[in-house]
């Protein structure tokens, strides 16, 4: 009979339907939601006129499901890029698998709101002048902090550079195994580094000025050797000059002596931090220096070892 045949085919057919079901959810719940359909009742006349088939086949079971999509939870945050400015910051969150779960402006007095909102996380930023400072914030928080120099981040700059590609990019620069860092800097190793920063920009504008001074006075025949040594000399050759230049380099002389006050003042505030350091950096150099002392002094003798000519000794450093 077509009815029992249908009947059947129908039957092998849940059977197949419901193994390939429990590949997705377990074999109970496959079961109880087959049961719960309608059965077929092969007593149900079928109502049609021959010609068309019936509206729905009377053997046939329908089975919906229903996927729900949730947003995900600020929870799942792994990563942090943040990218640093003056006045407007940038944020991109994304979860372990890389997925952007987050994409935020932020003003400078709501960086550290919305990081004490944070469960622990890494933050990443790119190495600068301000990563330091916002580093040592941000980590009071018990965020891990991940600083990656500008040129390890810009491979993952994808096109028009702005501050959310900017974000995205030091995101997934965190992320990779490979991906090295910088050592972020306490107060006091940001402070010794300004010591010795604004000594070379005090020796530079000073042999700027001489320099300057030299040239001029080339102009008009008077030659001076180099060196602040000699900078009487050129103080003293002013006079022989056109009356026209001499308030000039008389200007350029008062800046000299401006800048030598200034670094006298400075060496006179600095000089015992800066012996401090030094010491304690020849200190680990003793053995070295003690060997080149008897080596110029020509009292080594063969049996004498030599140092090892690693990099933490002296005369291996490059000559600049």
């Amino acid at each position: 009979m077509p009815y029992r045949r249908a009947v059947d085919e129908t039957a092998r057919g849940l059977q197949t339907f419901q193994s390939d079901l429990e590949l997705f959810i377990s074999p109970a719940t496959a079961t109880a939601s087959l049961n719960s359909l309608e059965p077929f009742n092969p007593s149900t006349e079928l109502i049609a006129d021959g010609v068309d088939a019936p509206s729905h086949h009377p053997c046939g079971k329908v089975a919906s499901f229903i996927i729900i999509e949730t947003e995900v939870s600020m929870s799942a945050v792994s990563t942090i890029g943040l990218d640093l400015a003056k006045n407007v910051f940038q944020v991109h969150c994304s979860d372990v698998s890389g997925t952007v779960t987050l994409r935020k402006k932020l003003r400078r007095d709501q960086v550290l709101k919305f990081f004490a909102t944070q469960p622990a996380c890494t933050v990443a930023m790119e190495a600068c002048a301000s990563s330091h400072h916002w580093g040592r914030e941000i980590a009071k928080f018990g965020h891990r902090i991940r600083l990656i120099a500008p040129a390890y981040v810009k491979p993952f700059v994808k096109r028009q550079k702005n501050d959310m590609a900017d974000a995205e990019a030091i995101c997934e620069a965190a992320q990779r195994p490979t991906m090295r860092f910088v050592a972020m800097k306490t107060e006091e190793q940001q402070g010794a580094a300004i010591v010795f920063r604004a000594r070379d920009l005090l020796v530079r504008q000073r042999t700027q000025i001489i320099n300057a001074m030299r040239g001029h006075l080339a102009g008009f025949g008077s030659i001076v050797a180099k060196g602040p040594c000699h900078i009487a000399k050129l103080l003293a050759k002013i006079a022989d000059i056109p009356a026209i230049a001499q308030p000039i380099l008389q200007l350029l002389a008062d800046r000299f002596v401006k800048a030598r006050d200034c670094r006298s003042k400075f060496f006179s505030c600095t000089v015992p931090a800066c012996v401090e350091i030094t010491q304690k950096g020849v200190h680990s150099f003793d053995s070295a220096f003690q060997f080149l002392q008897r080596c110029r002094n020509g009292t080594r003798s063969r049996s004498s070892p030599c140092p090892s000519r690693s990099r933490d000794h002296p005369w291996s450093w490059p000559r600049l």
